[in-house]
Order: C-alpha cells, then sequence, then structure tokens
C-alpha cells in the first residue's frame, strides 16, 4: 500500500527505484518518514555557538563628568545663574567639586556682578577646607573674591580675604596688588591705595620681577578723583612707575597698557586745563571786583569833596 501511494505521487510507476518494489519498506523508513531522518541527521551535527548580542542599553553619565560639561556650557555661554543652580544641586546631592570648578564659579560671578553666588561658594568652599586640605582655595580664588568684594566697597571683607592669604602663607602676586588697589580706589580710600602700592614697590625694589600693572590700575583709578588726590602725587607714581620699568617697552608691547597710561596722561591734561581756567577765571574776577572797588572808592571820594 505505501509502494502504491508513492506510485501516485510520482505519477510514473517506472520512475520509483527497482529496488523499492523488491524489498519490503519499514514504515521507520527515512524514505517515507523524512522528518526522522532529518531530526537524527541533525542531533548528529555539532551546533554552532551563537555569538552574544551586544548589548544596545547607553551607560549612564559619570556624575562628575556630567557637572563639569554643563558648567563648561555654562561659562561659554555667561550663564552665572544655570553655573549657580548647577553647584546648588551638586551641593545637595554631596558631590565633590574641584577647585578648577569654583573658579569658573567666581570668575562668572565677578563678570557679572552677582556678590550673592560668590559669597555663598565663597563660604561653602573655606568650611570645605577645614575638613578637606584639598579644598583649600589657592590664590586665584582669593584674588577674584577681593576683586568682587571690592566692587561692592565691602572693605572690611576685602581685608579678611587678603589676612587669610597671609595666615595660609600664600604669597600675594601681581594680580592680588591689582585688586586691593582697585578695591580701595574706587572707595576714594586713597592712602590706602597708596599703602598698597607702596608694599608692592618695595617688593620690586629688591629686584623681585613684577608688573606694570598695580602702577597703571592705581594712576588709573585715582585720575578719576584728581581734586582729592592731588597732582602732584601723581605725578609721582608716574615718575615710580618710569623709574621701575622701561614705560616704552612696556606699552610697545601691552596694548592695555599702553592704553591705560594714556588715559592717565589725558585725564591730567584736562584736569590741568580745566584748573588753569579756573584760576583764570578767579583772577579775571577778582580784577573785575578790584576795579569795581576802586570805582567805587571814587564815586565816594568825589561825592565827598
Amino acid at each position: 500500500a505505501t509502494v502504491i501511494k508513492m506510485a501516485f505521487l510520482c505519477r510514473n510507476l517506472r520512475s520509483i527505484p527497482f529496488f523499492l518494489l523488491s524489498h519490503p519498506i519499514p514504515r521507520t523508513s527515512a524514505l517515507i518518514r523524512p522528518s526522522i531522518a532529518f531530526r537524527s541527521f541533525a542531533s548528529e551535527v555539532p551546533k554552532a555557538s551563537t555569538p552574544p548580542i551586544p548589548s544596545t542599553a547607553t551607560p549612564l553619565p559619570d556624575p562628575v563628568e556630567k557637572f563639569k560639561t554643563s558648567l563648561s556650557g555654562y561659562a561659554n555661554t555667561s550663564n552665572v545663574k544655570g553655573a549657580y543652580e548647577l553647584f546648588q544641586s551638586a551641593w545637595q546631592q554631596n558631590q565633590n567639586i574641584d577647585l578648577d570648578d569654583y573658579e569658573k564659579l567666581l570668575r562668572l560671578a565677578d563678570t557679572h556682578n552677582e556678590i550673592d553666588y560668590a559669597v555663598d561658594a565663597w563660604e561653602r568652599l573655606t568650611k570645605a577646607a577645614v575638613s578637606d586640605p584639598s579644598q583649600e582655595p589657592k590664590l586665584v580664588h582669593h584674588d577674584l573674591m577681593i576683586s568682587i568684594f571690592g566692587e561692592y566697597a565691602r572693605l572690611d571683607d576685602v581685608s579678611a580675604v587678603h589676612s587669610r592669604l597671609s595666615a595660609k602663607g600664600i604669597t600675594p602676586a601681581d594680580t592680588t596688588y591689582d585688586a586691593l588697589i582697585s578695591a580701595y580706589a574706587k572707595s576714594f580710600k586713597f592712602d590706602e591705595a597708596k599703602r598698597t602700592l607702596m608694599d608692592y614697590d618695595a617688593r620690586k625694589a629688591k629686584g623681585e620681577e613684577g608688573s606694570a600693572y598695580p602702577y597703571l590700575k592705581f594712576l588709573a583709578w585715582n585720575s578719576l578723583s584728581l581734586e582729592k588726590v592731588g597732582i602732584l602725587l601723581m605725578d609721582q607714581m608716574i615718575d615710580l612707575l618710569e623709574s621701575r620699568f622701561n614705560v616704552y617697552e612696556v606699552t610697545r608691547n601691552d596694548p592695555k597698557a599702553s592704553l591705560l597710561l594714556r588715559l592717565v596722561k589725558l585725564r591730567i591734561d584736562f584736569y590741568m586745563e580745566e584748573e588753569a581756567e579756573r584760576v583764570h577765571r578767579e583772577t579775571e574776577s577778582r580784577q573785575e571786583k578790584g576795579t569795581k572797588r576802586a570805582e567805587f572808592e571814587k564815586a565816594i571820594i568825589k561825592s565827598i569833596e
């Protein structure tokens, strides 16, 4: 019956091999049940090892790296508020923030006059430095805070930061004297500004390398109040600057220094011209008053006669 079925399927009895007709075919033959034979063959073939499928899950970003990337973005766009809020979030999570990141925030606050942000960061930094020496503020952080406090005429805080700098054994740099002189001059504390410049000049007189900027900052800020400072003091400071530096070389190699010095001299020239005009007007006024008085006296004498 099986053979007849196969013959019917093939539609041609002669296409069936002769030995299939002459020999009984077991029911379990592979020709009748090829699925069994395939399973048997497949079981003998060694299975190929399937390579692991790589994971497509995105790794979580490192919090520190994410913080630094976000802070750099805020710094590049001058977004001081965004930078401060980023710091607030990091403080709440007790995340470690390095000194370079604090410097970026303080520079932003100094540029945009956000003293509240700067003070909060400064207090947290100095408090953390008590238990963690790696959080001890560097010279640049002190300079920035002196500049920020000076902008708001908070001279007590300026002195406190300067004293802290000395207490920690950190040697002031040119930028420190720039910030101190600017802070005192902005508040019309000319004696303190002069004393600070003289301290810096004493170091320069000992042969230490220095910058012309403390002198230029003193001249530039004080030239705004020449009537209070006096031309004599300004002339003395210009002479002092020229004795310590080759002014021609300084101004030639540094456009900013050249502009500052030109600004100072222009202000002095304008002041001198105004003073000369004022003296001239006063002299003319006195002469006019004297003439009128003489004529009045002559009229009185004539009337008496």
